[in-house]
């Protein structure tokens, strides 16, 4: 359960670090 919300969230910082706006 828990898992799942760390790795949607390692995502999601990964795809903003990614792309610096």
């Amino acid at each position: 359960m828990t898992q799942s919300l760390i790795e949607s969230s390692l995502l999601c910082l990964q795809s903003l670090l990614s792309v610096p706006a």
